[in-house]
Formats: C-alpha cells, sequence, structure tokens
C-alpha cells in the first residue's frame, strides 16, 4: 500500500561448513568424490599432497591432530538416530559406511583413545575417511578447496554450475514468486568463477518467475544490484544485466568531497614521518599484498601457479618454465594489480581488463629481476584470453579463473583487513570500496560522477554506510574536516607526540 518493496541480499559464492548442520558437506566428508554433492564445492581431488588424493582437507581442530588425537578431544560417538560418528567438541564429521559393519563388530568403546590399542584403532579408521583431519592453521599452505578468503568455516559454491545454481536459489525462487520480496542485492559477486554470467542467469531466471507473481506484487523486473567495489577509473560493464552496484562507489563519491585534496602531501608527511611506513598508500598496499598472499592464500596461489605450468608444458618454447618462477611471476602480479579482478576467464580481455593487466604488468617488471620479465610476458600471454591454441584452451579457462578468483580476495583482504589498518594519513578514507590512495576531489568531479551514475545505472544505490564499514557517516565526517587545516593539525599532532614522549618507553615508533 506504501509503495514499498522488500530487497534480500543473498551469498551465492560460499556457505558455512565444519560444524556438521550443512547436509551437503557432511555427504562429500561421508563419499567423498562418489558424492552427488562432490562437484557442488571447488573441491581439488588430485592435489600434489598425497595425503589428500581423494580426499578433504578439513581444517578444524584447535590444535594438531596428533595432540587432539592423544588428548581425546576427538572421539567415535553416535548421531541421535544410532549412525557411528566422529565427535571433536560440537563438530560432527560423518563415518564413510564402509566402516560400519567393523564399527559393529567392535563397539564403539574399542575405538576409545584412552587407550593405546583403542587411540591406534580410531587412527587407523580416521585414515580411511574421505576427509583428513588436521589444525586450522594448515590450511593456508594444504587446503584443497577454495574458501571465502581465509575463513576454513566458509567453503566456495560451484555456482558456474547449472545443478549448483538452481539448488542454492531454489528458496529464493519460490520467494520471489510468491511476491514475498521485489529485489536482490548480490554479495561479494567478484567471488564467482563468472560473476557477468551469474548476473545475467539470475536476471533471466527472475524474468521467467514475473508472471506467477500475485496481483498485488509491483509490476515489472526484479531490482538487482551487486556488491561490487570498484577500483580507481574502474565502471561496472554495462552487459551484467543489473540495475547497478549497492552504493560503495558513491559512497566514495562524497567522501573525496569532504575532504580537501590539496592537504595530501603534508599529512602523508606528518604520517611517514611519526610511523616510519610509506607516506604513499599504495606501498603499503603491495607490501600488504605480498604478505598476504604467503599467510592466507599459500595454497590457493599454488594452485593457481599448478594450473599455469601445467600449461607450459604444453609446449616446447615455454617448457622450461619452472613451477618456482611462475610462482613469483604471480605474486609479482598480484602485487600491484589495481583492480579487485579482471572477467571472462578464456575469452579475450576487454579493454578495461587489458588496461589493468597492463598496470599490473609494467609495475612487476619494475619490482623484479629482468630475469622474470619473459615468464611475466607469458602470463599476460596466457591470462590474456587468447583462445586460437586449442591444445591449451581448457586449462587456460581454468588458470584464468583460479587468478581471478584469487585476486579478488587478495585484494579485499590486503586493502580492507590490513593496508587500512596500517596506514593512517587520515582515517576517514579508510573504508571500504574507498580509494585511500586519493584524499579528496573538487565539486566539478563529483558532479560528473553523479551524472555518469545517472546515464548508466539510474537505479543503482546511493548508500553512505553499509554493514561493512569501519566508521560510521558522523565518524568520517568529523575527521575529514582535518584535511581543511592541514598544518594545525600537523602542529598539534608534533606537540602531543614531543608531549608524551616520555611516557612511550624507548621511544618506539608505530609499529604496522
Amino acid at each position: 500500500q506504501a509503495g514499498l518493496g522488500l530487497i534480500v541480499d543473498i551469498v551465492p559464492n560460499h556457505m558455512a561448513v565444519g560444524s556438521g548442520g550443512n547436509a551437503w558437506w557432511q555427504d562429500v566428508l561421508r563419499s567423498g568424490p562418489a558424492s552427488r554433492y562432490a562437484a557442488y564445492f571447488d573441491i581439488n581431488w588430485a592435489p600434489a599432497d598425497p595425503s589428500l588424493r581423494g580426499k578433504v582437507l578439513a581444517p578444524f581442530l584447535g590444535r594438531s591432530y596428533g595432540e587432539a588425537l592423544a588428548a581425546g578431544e576427538i572421539r567415535l560417538a553416535t548421531g541421535q538416530d544410532g549412525t557411528p560418528l566422529i565427535r571433536y567438541f560440537d563438530n560432527a564429521f560423518p563415518i564413510d559406511p564402509k566402516d560400519f559393519p567393523e564399527i559393529t563388530a567392535f563397539g564403539i568403546e574399542a575405538y576409545d583413545p584412552g587407550s593405546t590399542e583403542g587411540l591406534a584403532r580410531l587412527h587407523r579408521l580416521l585414515e580411511r575417511q574421505n576427509y583428513r583431519l588436521a589444525w586450522w592453521g594448515t590450511a593456508g599452505d594444504e587446503i584443497n578447496w577454495r574458501r571465502f578468503f581465509d575463513i576454513n568455516g566458509l567453503a566456495g559454491l560451484r555456482i558456474e554450475l547449472p545443478e549448483v545454481f538452481e539448488a542454492t536459489h531454489a528458496k529464493l525462487f519460490q520467494l520471489y514468486a510468491e511476491g514475498l520480496f521485489d529485489g536482490v542485492r548480490v554479495d561479494h559477486v567478484d567471488g564467482l568463477s563468472d560473476p557477468p554470467g551469474y548476473c545475467r542467469r539470475l536476471r533471466g531466471r527472475l524474468r521467467e518467475l514475473e508472471p506467477q507473481r500475485p496481483p498485488h506484487a509491483p509490476k515489472g523486473p526484479a531490482y538487482l544490484v551487486v556488491e561490487k567495489i570498484l577500483g580507481a577509473g574502474e565502471k561496472l560493464p554495462a552487459n551484467w544485466d543489473v540495475d547497478g552496484t549497492s552504493g560503495y562507489d558513491f559512497m566514495n563519491s562524497v567522501s573525496l568531497l569532504q575532504h580537501d585534496g590539496e592537504a595530501a602531501p603534508v599529512l602523508g608527511s606528518l604520517w611517514a614521518s611519526i610511523s616510519g611506513r610509506p607516506a604513499a598508500f599504495e606501498s603499503e598496499e603491495v607490501l600488504a599484498r605480498r604478505q598476504i598472499l604467503k599467510r592466507g592464500f599459500d595454497a590457493q596461489l599454488e594452485a593457481t601457479a599448478a594450473a599455469l605450468h601445467r600449461l607450459a608444458r604444453l609446449h616446447p618454447i615455454t617448457r622450461d618454465l619452472t613451477a618456482a618462477s611462475i610462482r613469483r611471476a604471480l605474486v609479482a602480479l598480484l602485487a600491484g594489480f589495481p583492480v579487485y579482478r579482471g572477467y571472462g576467464a578464456g575469452e579475450r580481455r576487454s579493454a578495461s581488463d587489458d588496461a589493468a593487466f597492463a598496470r599490473a604488468l609494467s609495475a612487476a617488471k619494475h619490482d623484479n629481476p629482468r630475469a622474470l620479465h619473459p615468464v611475466l610476458d607469458m602470463l599476460d600471454h596466457w591470462l590474456g584470453g587468447d583462445t586460437n591454441d586449442a591444445p591449451g584452451r581448457d586449462l587456460r579457462r581454468v588458470a584464468g579463473t583460479r587468478f581471478q578468483q584469487l585476486s579478488a580476495p587478495v585484494a579485499a583482504k590486503a586493502v580492507e583487513d590490513t593496508a587500512f589498518y596500517r596506514y593512517g594519513r587520515l582515517l576517514s578514507r579508510n573504508d571500504v570500496g574507498f580509494e585511500a590512495g586519493r584524499l579528496g576531489t573538487c565539486p566539478s568531479r563529483f558532479h560528473d560522477d553523479c551524472q555518469a551514475r545517472r546515464e548508466q545505472f539510474p537505479a543503482a544505490m546511493l548508500a553512505t554506510a553499509t554493514h561493512d564499514h569501519k566508521r560510521g557517516e558522523d565518524v568520517r565526517a568529523r575527521l575529514a574536516v582535518l584535511s581543511e587545516f592541514p598544518e594545525e593539525w600537523e602542529e598539534t599532532v608534533r606537540r602531543w607526540m614531543q608531549g608524551t614522549a616520555r611516557h612511550r618507553a624507548g621511544g618506539e615508533s608505530i609499529g604496522p
């Protein structure tokens, strides 16, 4: 009656796993590659580690497997229906039904880790399962399935498969057909293997359901926006068939308008002098990207390098490129990648993706020895989407998808969760979707941005804060005022630093 509608927020990229409450995941742990849901999750069933071939790494233990086993924290038990399962505190892991006869013959008590014989028997049982229990810290190096960022409890889904798309969206489509909501916000769209294709498919399915909606439901197409972080100069492609972004870009434009960009040199110099950190945000970002790649995404980086190495082995001219050199080249590229990701793996790069890759390639060559340049050039060729080379076409598509699904979470973790907490030029410019390297803009530029948005995506969301943001509008507005008198702010900060020097043992600088 009031003309209002409901927008639902969906997360097609991943789902919660590990505790025992996800029936699909539990079936995969129970049956391994034979599970009907094995293809739903992005699992590498043939990793380099022999102990994980045909298995899923289950990094859900609070300490090493051996310690947890010896301490009696991992136990054989039965579920409410009497089915044998593995208990680890509140977590439940299924048992392969092939082991039920042995368990029935020996009895649950025979697997009690309190005795030497029981512990050995329990260990042998666990070794036969389709998963390998492990300390949570092993995931960064050994995990063989795609996660959301570096969170072990959130497993990536293969939404690009029609069966998975329909299964994960069944309830959404039912509710839309019943007229219970009128729009969709897609969270973390950049985690998907093919964001443009996903958006077009989602739009198509919602359009098919429009005739089924009740008479009182709003007429016309569903409202559809995506949570997309746009880099400097990046535009949302028009062929996604969405109404726009969820508003992070507008928030960045408003924030830039609130700041005086001419204060950047003074504030940057002040920050560098009192912290010992880089004056330019871009330098801090590169450091964070390299660190994040080592700490949280080593396994995903290894999988991407392995796909490219297999591609190199197809041709005499590239077969001498080593896996290690390809890995180093990948790190160099990802360290300076100017946007979250590119699109269209296996297809020729778009002009915008080509420009982003060219910037990353130039930065990588500038910062690395000449010996790495030929490898970087080959990565440029392989990831460029040129599919004329039939023998390597499928491998290029796999490698391209892995690269794109790695670059997005690396950017998010390095920028949003790391560099933003290390760079203190002015914290009001350190927020999700913001270009922290830019301090401010002029009113005419703001109006140009608004005009472009009106022409390209007139129904896009215009947000001033979201669930992702570190500081509310009021806090950011108060901090932004400091950019209007940078010299006075510098004088005040230095006076504070001098006045508190005696309270800082050894006069230590600000750490990262």
